[in-house]
């Protein structure tokens, strides 16, 4: 009963604070559902992936500042779930209600009120973790995989996953990093393969 509360709390602070979306969050999408493609009619250093989908945030209705301050405080008590979960998993349910506390504290302190891609790669990197975690490399993978495709910058991190499994796996060392590697790999291909 006290996680709810504490997500509660979480969102009526974010609720009253000023909000804040990156104007790409409206802009590409909007630009994407009418035709323009990215690097062609669009120009920027970078696109995540989720802006040049058919499927993106302008055409699941998130077309102005209070629909995605909704999709910011949604995701946010998501966050808070997997945190709660996946601390009572290594820890105890005292540990995972403090690490949800701590969250109320420390996300709106470090610019929670603003919402980006990276706002969304929690969602991803904290089961991807918690399975890193339980050496469940197929589905670590397929996280990785789908975290890239909303942020390129994590490529690195998810090549760092493949050296780690080529290092530590004593037992089943291929076969761990074989099942990392394509899972990772599927979802950038073809996202890659619509891009092009």
């Amino acid at each position: 009963m006290i996680i709810p509360l504490i997500q509660l709390i979480h969102s009526a602070l974010l609720w009253i604070l000023p909000f804040h979306p990156y104007p790409e969050f409206l802009i590409y999408p909007y630009l994407i559902s009418h035709g323009f493609l990215p690097y062609l009619n669009i120009l920027d250093q970078h696109f995540p992936g989720i802006m040049f989908f058919p499927i993106n945030l302008f055409t699941l209705g998130f077309t102005s500042s209070e629909s995605l301050k909704m999709l910011m405080v949604l995701v946010v008590i998501i966050q808070s779930a997997l945190i709660y979960k996946i601390a009572k998993s290594f820890a105890s349910s005292r540990i995972a209600v403090i690490a949800c506390a701590l969250f109320v504290i420390w996300q709106p302190f470090f610019d929670g009120n603003q919402f980006w891609i990276d706002s969304l790669l929690p969602l991803f990197l904290l089961p991807a973790f918690y399975f890193f975690y339980k050496k469940k490399w197929p589905v670590v993978g397929l996280l990785m995989g789908l975290a890239v495709i909303f942020k390129q910058t994590l490529v690195p991190l998810a090549l760092l996953i493949s050296v780690y499994i080529l290092f530590t796996q004593e037992q089943h060392r291929w076969k761990s990093f074989f099942g990392y590697s394509l899972t990772g790999v599927i979802l950038p291909l073809l996202a890659l393969g619509y891009f092009y």
